[in-house]
């Protein structure tokens, strides 16, 4: 029996699919020029203002595992969540893994190969997507105003929690007193 992975590359098929769901429920409109928010949400969210978190996360180990550790409380009985990296590799990724893969991971196939990078969890230039299968929750990263936007009740709630540790400002809350 294989030992369950931390990810798996999804198809091209189901990545396609997803991002036409990304783009209609989320308006999403990557543009590295624009002054305003890459994402329209209709549900309640947090954005925190994530400047300098790249140099926390990097100096501190037990960064990435708290974010981890947010998803998977959040996961309740789903088995996996979506990671989606623009223009790039997207997975299936199972947070509840303990052994990280080596990133980035060399993927051998019919042209060769290629390394797949797994997404941070803070935007590094690129803009990165973590939600549960059901969308019934998300972190959405935007990488040029460094932001991070969080919906969904239950994993508002847990970077709530964490934010001061995780180096998150809160910038703007849709539901006031919280």
């Amino acid at each position: 029996m294989q030992e369950q992975q931390e990810w798996e590359i999804l198809s091209d098929q189901r990545s396609e699919e997803l991002w036409k769901i990304v783009y209609q429920r989320f308006s999403f409109e990557p543009d590295y020029s624009a002054k305003d928010v890459r994402y329209t949400l209709t549900e309640p969210y947090d954005l925190y203002s994530c400047k300098d978190v790249g140099a926390i996360a990097t100096s501190d180990p037990n960064w990435r595992e708290t974010i981890r550790s947010i998803f998977c409380a959040c996961l309740k009985d789903q088995e996996y969540m979506y990671a989606l990296d623009w223009q790039h590799t997207c997975y299936k990724y199972y947070p509840q893994v303990k052994i990280r893969k080596e990133n980035p991971t060399f993927i051998l196939d019919a042209q060769g190969g290629y390394f797949a990078y797994f997404p941070e969890y803070y935007p590094d230039g690129d803009y990165y997507l973590f939600f549960s299968k059901d969308l019934s929750w998300g972190y959405l990263t935007d990488p040029w105003r460094q932001h991070i936007f969080v919906y969904g009740e239950q994993l508002r709630k847990e970077i709530q929690k964490k934010a001061q540790y995780l180096g998150f400002r809160l910038i703007e809350s849709s539901i006031e007193n919280d």
